[in-house]
């Protein structure tokens, strides 16, 4: 059973004890519980809810407002033993200086069986902060939500066990915001990941040498998403993008990447020399995400026959709709949309002849 609890301002403290009373035994079967608040911090109903969480043995995921995940709830969710994903939900309207600080008072025993924690504090804590054994011990699914400016100290996470890590990493409206270096993720390299998932104002770029170093550490690599839908890279004429030629790179060092999200550099103009089977390919990419980036070079044509050699199995090629430029200049988002249409067109149809080439020439090597 999976229940969506949405209040909004305006509520009354004495009709939300209500609900939660009339909750209380009444949800036995309760599985997901996602409870969101809108402006109802002045609200106190903490007794309330942690009494109706309690009595919900079953549950297996929640979503609570980070107000109130407070020490006493967590100590009420540490003793549930079907408790898989926690996640603390924020509010926009609430100063982020307001999240939770400190580590949280948890005992090794606690939360037997939380694999996954997604939460909104400042990256300090978020992520040296949650050091220690017991629940973050055994963490392997992390999620960060940080609106402050990054920086390459930030990110020196100490829990040992995370093979997926998420960084939401978009700054407040009013927040200074520069470019994200690719520096300022070296501090996870000590992580043995199989998914990395980043989402920042600017995109990333990346070079050779990085994929090289990703490759060191990361070789068993499933999922790589860096920064593929920034929102504000218009401030700029030349954003720090990554080429369509890091391709056959990827393809060397992290081989096992099943779903690939990048920022494509639209000036970097890509080269094809007809070779259907070039010496390294992705093999496993069946998923290619190139967000709010433009066709580089402007060529589908060239685009779709790169692409297609180096990732011969892509079923999903997509790009994300720009919103900004859908109200300032719905023609060429029109173009740019429709150009990545075409490309995906294309990768599927040359994937295809090189999928088909290799099996022949497979097949004629063991007639011999």
């Amino acid at each position: 059973m999976k229940l969506t609890l949405l209040l909004r301002g305006g509520v009354s403290t004495n009709s939300t004890v209500q609900l939660l009373k009339l909750l209380v035994y009444r949800t036995p079967s309760l599985t997901d519980l996602e409870f969101r608040t809108t402006h109802l911090k002045e609200v106190d109903i903490g007794d309330r809810l942690r009494n109706w969480v309690t009595t919900s043995t079953k549950l297996k995921r929640v979503t609570l407002p980070q107000f109130y995940l407070t020490n006493a709830m967590i100590q009420n969710l540490s003793r549930l033993d079907s408790l898989e994903v926690m996640a603390l939900d924020a509010d926009p309207a609430i100063p982020h200086s307001d999240s939770p600080r400190g580590a949280f008072p948890i005992e090794d025993s606690g939360f037997p069986s939380v694999r996954g924690l997604h939460i909104d504090l400042p990256l300090p804590v978020g992520a040296s902060g949650l050091g220690g054994s017991g629940l973050f011990g055994r963490l392997q699914i992390l999620t960060i939500n940080e609106r402050r400016l990054l920086t390459n100290k930030d990110l020196r996470i100490s829990l040992q066990a995370i093979v997926q890590l998420y960084l939401n990493l978009f700054t407040d409206r009013s927040t200074r915001t520069e470019p994200i270096l690719f520096d300022s993720i070296q501090p996870v390299f000590r992580l043995r990941l199989k998914i990395l998932v980043i989402h920042h104002d600017y995109p990333m770029r990346l070079a050779k040498e990085n994929v090289e170093e990703m490759g060191r550490h990361w070789g068993e690599l499933q999922q790589l998403s860096l920064c593929p839908d920034p929102r504000t890279y218009t401030l700029t004429d030349q954003p720090p993008c990554t080429p369509l030629s890091i391709l056959p790179t990827l393809a060397q060092h992290l081989p096992k990447l099943r779903s690939l999200a990048l920022f494509l550099d639209k000036q970097s103009v890509p080269t094809y020399n007809g070779d259907l089977l070039p010496t390294h390919q992705l093999e496993q990419l069946t998923v290619l995400n190139t967000g709010t980036s433009w066709v580089p070079g402007g060529n589908p044509y060239v685009v779709g026959h790169c692409v297609g050699a180096i990732c011969p199995r892509i079923k999903t090629l997509s790009s994300l709709p720009c919103k900004w430029r859908i109200q300032d200049d719905p023609n060429n988002e029109s173009t740019r949309q429709g150009d990545w249409a075409a490309v995906e067109v294309l990768v599927k149809l040359v994937g295809l002849s090189s999928q088909t080439m290799k099996k022949r020439l497979e097949t004629v090597e063991k007639q011999r």
